[in-house]
């Protein structure tokens, strides 16, 4: 017996369709257009990034950092220039540039420098560099001091030039240090302190925050260290009691306190110094490491923690804003304290060191044969705010905040108007005509003059969650109008259908009638607007926090985020604060807008080429 093969019957593309759900029909049209594809992609994309990197980025909304203030995108602080390396003699880190000097005299500068360093970055603006003119102007140097918005540097031959600053005073060095034997000079925020040769201390700058004084200290300085806030000397063998005691040169109490608290016990036995914002720290003779503060916060609970690795072993040490980092006798190297910038990442296979150069949040080493090694903070992937925040930080929490506000009113709003319709478009008469009077008389209501009131009325006496949720239900309860419009429309054309009364008569009760069998049929539609409205309510929440009337910093949204774009200014000089706020809001909403319209089409057969 000869069996035969059953030749396999094929089917047309429409009668591939006709044995087809409804839904899969609709899926296989929506995969076909690869610009709604796209926006899904860029939609998911952004909105699940935004609230996993929220999770894994915490970050304080009350946070301010006056040495971070205003800075551009990039990774650059601690890309030391290449003719610095194998020759390295000295070098000072800034807020987030650095400045070193080579064995011949040569001076690099590398970073992101603040606008009184670099000005003329204007786009379309000519290009003016005054470092350069400086530079060329320089002699052989042999000392440089970085302060967070000002250089000072010292020739070989004795001449002190400095440039940049806020204050002028920052760089108007006084004639009596000039031609001094300067060996040591430090710079901060508006200040400099320089040591010569005999022990003196010279100071200039805006003194007025910190009133520094050195009375009694003439002569009898061997070393010092300043932060942001203070400033501390160690004393030579001139002094009355001997080397090795601890002098703050700023007045005791208040700010100073945690600096002035030096422990009685190490008194003559320190042989070198340095200070962090929050604490002190001090080397003795027997190479252990004492710190000391009186603000036992748990950041300065980090700082107070000194590694075991350290204690007597150590030789140089030098503090950073919240870090301290030491040199040991081996040449290694080992930093502690608060990271929340990776400036205590240090590498522990660093060996041969000479000397460690820290400040703010960077730390820089020399080996003995002039290299360099650097670790700790390299730069902001989105620069930062007029507050010194991390803007990338802001923009996840921010877009966070603006995708659970869109999204939350759309979803009130939905559920009222689909309720309200349904009832509007399968009861007719009386209710129908309730409620859609009510839907007029909301929509007549100019809706951002009624928010805006309403959230100067209430949003005063509440805290910023519930501010927040306000925000999230005035805009759900004002916005419902459109989706009990068009479901009213929907129930209307579906009610009277062959499945609806035949429901009717076998006695289903109506509230099944409406959600089991009507709703199913227009719950596509519902998506597509839903999906059509979040980005509408997405940009309506960052129009209002733009105005200053919705969600208000510093608690971060798209919206709020683009406040830098209210002057000229700013715009040409900030333009990293609101190009990335306003770069993901568009791309999101854009996004949201393409892959409704794909899902609109694909669920409408009369569409052309629906479906195909």
């Amino acid at each position: 017996m000869i069996f035969r093969k059953r030749k396999k019957k094929e089917t047309n593309v429409f009668q591939e369709e006709l044995i087809q759900s409804p839904g899969r029909t609709a899926a296989k049209a929506f995969f076909r257009r690869k610009l709604s594809i796209i926006g899904m992609i860029i939609f998911l994309f952004i909105g699940i990034g935004v609230f996993v990197l929220s999770y894994f980025l915490p970050t304080d909304f009350h946070h301010s950092d006056s040495t971070q203030m205003n800075i551009a995108p990039g990774f650059n602080f601690l890309s030391i220039p290449r003719g610095l390396n194998n020759n390295a003699r000295h070098i000072s880190l800034g807020s987030s540039y650095g400045i070193g000097v080579d064995n011949n005299g040569n001076v690099y500068l590398w970073g992101t420098m603040s606008s009184n360093l670099r000005r003329g970055l204007a786009f379309g603006a000519r290009r003016t560099d005054p470092l350069v003119n400086v530079l060329r102007d320089l002699g052989p140097v042999s000392l440089v001091a970085a302060g967070v918005d000002h250089i000072i540097v010292v020739e070989e031959s004795g001449r002190i030039v400095g440039w940049g600053g806020t204050h002028p005073e920052s760089t108007r060095v006084p004639d009596h240090v000039q031609n001094r034997n300067i060996i040591d000079i430090q710079a901060s925020h508006w200040v400099t302190i320089a040591l010569d040769d005999t022990g003196t201390l010279h100071f200039w700058g805006n003194e007025n925050p910190f009133r520094f004084h050195s009375r009694g200290l003439s002569g009898q300085v061997a070393a010092f260290d300043i932060n942001i806030i203070s400033a501390i000397a160690l004393t030579n063998e001139n002094y009355r009691y001997g080397k090795g005691h601890l002098y703050v040169l700023s007045p005791r109490g208040g700010v100073d306190e945690q600096f002035a608290n030096i422990p009685p016990e190490i008194q003559g036995r320190v042989i070198d110094v340095a200070l962090t914002d929050v604490s002190g720290g001090a080397i003795l003779d027997d190479g252990t490491v004492v710190t000391w503060t009186t603000n036992r916060t748990p950041r300065e609970e980090l700082i107070l923690q000194i590694p075991e690795q350290v204690q007597g072993r150590a030789r140089q040490i030098e503090g950073g804003r919240h870090h301290f980092s030491v040199l040991l006798d081996d040449g290694s190297v080992v930093s502690w304290g608060y990271n929340h910038l990776g400036q205590t990442n240090f590498s522990s296979s660093l060996r041969n060191q000479e000397s460690i150069f820290v400040s703010y949040f960077q730390n820089v080493s020399i080996d003995a044969y002039g290299n360099t090694n650097t670790w700790g903070h390299r730069g902001y992937l989105m620069g930062t705010d007029a507050r010194g925040r991390d803007l990338f930080r802001r923009v996840v929490h921010g877009g966070r905040i603006t995708f659970s506000v869109g999204f939350v009113a759309v979803v009130v709003a939905a559920i009222i108007g689909v309720l309200l319709g349904g009832i509007a478009g399968y009861f007719g008469k009386a209710a129908d005509m309730i409620i859609m009077r009510l839907a007029e008389i909301i929509e007549s209501i100019p809706f951002l003059p009624l928010v805006i009131t309403l959230t100067v009325a209430l949003g005063g006496r509440l805290s910023e969650t519930q501010r927040m949720i306000m925000i999230m239900m005035l805009l759900g309860f004002l916005t419902w109008t459109g989706f009990c419009r068009m479901t009213r429309g929907q129930i209307l054309s579906e009610r009277e259908r062959e499945f609806v009364v035949a429901a009717r008569a076998m006695g289903v009760h109506n509230s099944a009638i409406i959600f089991r069998h009507i709703m199913p049929n227009v719950m596509s539609i519902v998506l597509v607007m839903i999906t059509l409205s979040l980005a509408s309510g997405m940009l309506t929440e960052a129009t209002l926090s733009f105005l200053g009337f919705g969600i208000d910093a510093p608690t971060p949204t798209w919206g709020n985020l683009l406040d830098t774009a209210r002057d000229g200014p700013s715009i040409v000089n900030l333009w990293w604060q609101w190009v990335f706020p306003a770069l993901f809001l568009g791309l999101t909403t854009l996004s949201i807008n393409t892959m409704g319209d794909g899902l609109r089409d694909a669920l409408d057969p009369r569409v052309s080429g629906g479906g195909r």
